[in-house]
């Protein structure tokens, strides 16, 4: 099984205020996951499949700092 973690993200200080950021950013887990999936009806077992997939997480964030 193989999984990565990425991300990016900018960070912005303007001159005037250097006190103060912004960073905009993106972060990622990617990784392959194996399923085991069994259904029954009544007492008996109907179907019983294994099938892989990519997952994915992400998200985006923007933040600010302010430094005394």
């Amino acid at each position: 099984d193989t999984g990565v973690r990425v991300g990016l993200s900018l960070e912005f200080t303007q001159p005037k205020a250097p006190a103060f950021s912004m960073r905009l950013g993106y972060e990622a887990d990617i990784f392959d996951a194996e399923i085991h999936e069994r259904r029954f009806k009544g007492w008996s077992m109907e179907t019983n499949k294994t099938y892989k997939t990519t997952v994915i997480f992400d998200s985006f964030y923007l933040g600010a700092t302010y430094n005394f």
